[in-house]
């Protein structure tokens, strides 16, 4: 199980550096001159988007848990302090939930970079 978890991780540091590996081989290309510049950066391109609504998805579903566990805790809990921290724990996750709204909004609006013919 260790080397599954272990795995997972590699896999997920990977998937987070490879649009700055990308980038480095498009100045590294464009230093040189080569064509594979341009396919380069619209693969990072694309690469941050897609981590950007990966991101904001996981913060709407991760602020609908904190919101549910808040509301949870606040009703049903015995102790009054366990009652107060559900009830700071609602907006909290509110807020977590708008955020991750906005961000994939924002992700999705955003304008795709025109292609420049090269000279």
């Amino acid at each position: 199980m260790d080397s599954v978890i272990s795995l997972l991780a590699i896999a997920l540091m990977g998937l987070a550096l490879l649009p700055l590996v990308l980038l480095g081989l498009y100045v590294m290309a464009d230093f040189l001159g080569l064509k594979l510049a341009e396919r380069a950066l619209g693969a990072a391109v694309g690469l941050l988007s897609f981590q950007w609504a990966a991101a904001s998805v996981l913060n709407i579903l991760a602020g609908v848990a904190l919101a549910l566990l808040g509301a949870w805790l606040a009703w049903r809990a015995a102790p009054f302090s366990t009652r107060l921290a559900g009830a700071l724990l609602l907006p909290f996750g509110l807020w977590r939930m708008c955020r991750g709204i906005l961000l994939l909004y924002a992700t999705l609006r955003q304008d795709k970079p025109r292609h420049v013919p090269p000279k």
